[in-house]
């Protein structure tokens, strides 16, 4: 009897973190947590064949139920299906650029000789009139979408706060935070999401909602960092920055004219961080979520061209666990740890004593 053969889909892509895998469905924009084992079969880009026992059928049921395989008849069909190309190329010099709503007006000139994909505006007060104002000088601009972020809190929000909108000719984003909003109508032309949560909380770690699976997401977290690749902040007082939680301004915006803001943001030096893979970055390199995640930390790096950060992210790869989650740990407390000069640092005996209790 011949052993039946099975090929991957391609845009189902295998990412192995330390306790698991996920398999990538990156068009349509899902995914599926693995053992590490089958992660270990089923990467590969040739013909795939499973054990008749229980557990290795049920996985094949599964992977075919959700098209991630396809049976061929022989290894001799490996060529005829193309491999998955991880280059990433954009048409935009720079994808998204975050503003508070007090920028100077002047500024929105600049922005058209650049190839903008993103414009985000931060409010801490709402201010329609200002918005409406702001959106007016946008809609000259060759621009894809607008994000509003409203950070202003306890603040009761209706359709007629947003009304003015409902016709605007661009896809246009409203995030209010820790404040209730009553949509009363179908609403064409824009979005109105309500976060729970304060926008510093939401913006500045990860969180389950925050991921993101699709195939652009993919490919540009293969070769840049999902984050800072072609971003610029600048915050309310004018400086110009990375991202959100920067600590480096490359300048003040009012000190400056056009030309040398666009030689400040097209410079290698501000663009270093755009270059930082997660393959590359401590701790992320062992988590599963590392090409779905848009984290806004400040990558360190240390003696050895990793990277790494300062500051620990609300998921712990080694236990998949989400902080909150029952059973979660710190890395201190699974074993973990990280130096400027050695690097991770693994203490195997307790991580594996964790993993035991949570897992098995």
């Amino acid at each position: 009897m011949n052993t039946q053969l099975y090929l991957r889909n391609a845009l189902c892509v295998p990412v192995k973190g330390y306790n698991r895998a996920i398999i990538y469905d990156i068009t349509r924009n899902d995914y599926y947590f693995i053992p590490n084992q089958l992660y270990d079969k089923i990467e590969s880009t040739k013909a795939i064949s499973f054990d008749n026992d229980t557990i290795s059928q049920e996985w094949k049921e599964f992977l075919l139920e959700e098209e991630v395989i396809f049976e061929i008849d022989n290894s001799d069909e490996e060529h005829l299906f193309p491999k998955l190309e991880l280059e990433y190329d954009s048409p935009f010099n720079i994808n998204s650029i975050i503003i508070h709503d007090t920028i100077d007006l002047k500024f929105f000139k600049w922005l058209s000789s650049l190839e903008l994909s993103c414009i985000s505006i931060l409010f801490e007060k709402y201010n329609p009139e200002r918005l409406e104002n702001l959106l007016d000088i946008i809609l000259d601009l060759e621009i894809n979408s607008i994000n509003i972020y409203i950070s202003e809190e306890n603040r009761h929000f209706t359709i007629d706060d947003f009304k003015t909108f409902r016709y605007f000719k661009r896809p246009l984003s409203i995030f209010i935070f820790k404040s209730s909003y009553i949509d009363e109508l179908s609403v064409n032309g824009y979005k109105v999401l309500s976060i729970p949560i304060s926008f510093k909380e939401f913006s500045k770690k990860m969180q389950p909602q925050k991921l993101q699976v699709n195939r652009e997401m993919f490919l540009e977290s293969s070769n840049y960092h999902s984050y800072f690749n072609g971003k610029v902040y600048i915050d309310g007082k004018g400086n110009i920055k990375n991202g959100i939680y920067s600590s480096r301004s490359y300048g003040l915006l009012r000190e400056l004219n056009e030309d040398q803001f666009n030689d400040i943001i097209l410079s290698e030096d501000f663009q270093k961080h755009w270059n930082v893979k997660k393959e590359n970055t401590l701790i992320c390199n062992n988590c599963e979520f590392k090409f779905m995640c848009v984290d806004p930390r400040e990558p360190i790096e240390n003696d050895m061209g990793k990277w790494y950060f300062s500051e620990e992210c609300n998921y712990n790869p080694f236990l998949s666990l989400w902080k909150g989650e029952s059973e979660y740990k710190t890395l201190g407390e699974s074993g973990i740890s990280i130096t400027h000069t050695n690097g991770i640092s693994i203490k195997e005996n307790i991580l594996n004593e964790l993993l035991e209790k949570i897992w098995d």
